[in-house]
């Protein structure tokens, strides 16, 4: 299938979206045959890349480590997802730089499924009922389209979420493909669907040992709800405020989280791989005693080598850095 280009995705280059830092996801060279699918998260990739295979070629725009809140994608990213069969994205604003691209391409008559919206999302707000403390007011808004107690777009975190997730997707590749049959699709959705779910019983056992009063958490920014939800893990704050990660953390806020790993006897602070940790590590430094700072694979695939370099694998890791660190 190709897509009509539209008038405004042809200006994209001259509206500023070709900018530095991209990722390693798209050659800007011409799709080979087959079914081309543009995954906006490396982490989306991993999964849309195991329902795909051999049978079409998946794009990522973001690769392992590119931080999503932070990304803006090139020109060459641009034609990709406007010449993509399907695009497949998170939503609920972690893209934060690919929205309008997204609804110029999807106006234009690409097929974009975002998944998050799909998957019974948690509100930021009720991740105090689900095993969290609320943070803020649950009215103010971050610097970078995040709402507080507004939909938490993390979803990945919950592999029960993504085993419905790979479901839609296979469905949608079944509308857009012409050379494979229905069943197919469908046999390779739920296939990987059980292998999630197992995946989410692997998970439980390996977070199961840690003793009731130690499973209680820092974290970078509200990135794990769902992990905490499903695994009966407790938020208690973030240091950078809402869920985003370009957000400022003022010097009441950081010294009201010192005041909490003290009175609660915390021994980690849990950082990722996607932002800059000082700011944790500094705040390590003022409770006055070993803090360990954790640093754990949120919002991308670790790069060669991590023990991340999957989805399923980037869940087991961050489930044992979490497990040996509390336990």
């Amino acid at each position: 299938m190709r897509l009509r280009r539209s008038p405004l995705l042809a200006l994209l280059p001259l509206l500023g979206l070709v900018a530095a830092g991209c990722s390693d996801g798209s050659t800007g060279e011409p799709a080979g045959e087959g079914l081309r699918v543009v995954a906006t998260t490396s982490i989306l990739g991993d999964l849309v890349g195991d329902l795909v295979g051999e049978d079409g070629e998946v794009q990522v725009l973001m690769g392992p480590g590119v931080d999503p809140h932070a990304f803006a994608p090139s020109a060459a990213q641009a034609a990709d997802v406007r010449d993509a069969d399907l695009v497949v994205a998170n939503g609920l604003g972690l893209e934060e730089s690919l929205v309008d691209l997204l609804e110029a391409a999807e106006a234009d008559g690409a097929e974009v499924v975002e998944l998050a919206p799909q998957l019974d999302p948690i509100a930021f707000e009720d991740h105090a009922e689900e095993g969290h403390a609320e943070e803020g007011d649950g009215e103010a808004e971050d610097d970078h389209g995040h709402e507080e107690g507004g939909a938490d777009p993390h979803v990945w975190f919950d592999p029960v979420r993504m085993a419905d997730g790979v479901a839609i997707v296979a469905a949608r590749l079944a509308e857009v493909d012409d050379a494979l049959p229905d069943e197919e699709w469908e046999e390779r959705g739920a296939e990987l669907a059980a292998n999630l779910l197992a995946l989410d019983e692997e998970l439980r056992t390996i977070l199961e040992d840690i003793p009731a009063e130690r499973r209680v958490l820092v974290t970078n920014h509200e990135a794990i709800g769902y992990l905490a939800a499903r695994y009966d893990l407790e938020i208690v704050d973030s240091v950078i405020p809402g869920g985003g990660t370009l957000a400022s953390a003022d010097a009441g806020r950081l010294a009201g989280l010192v005041d909490v790993i003290r009175e609660r006897d915390l021994p980690a602070i849990f950082a990722e791989n996607t932002t800059d940790d000082r700011l944790a590590r500094s705040l390590a430094r003022e409770v006055g005693r070993d803090v360990e700072v954790v640093t754990l694979y949120t919002d991308a695939l670790g790069e060669a080598g991590s023990g991340a370099e999957t989805y399923a694998d980037l869940l087991r890791t961050d489930a044992r850095l979490i497990a040996d660190a509390l336990g």
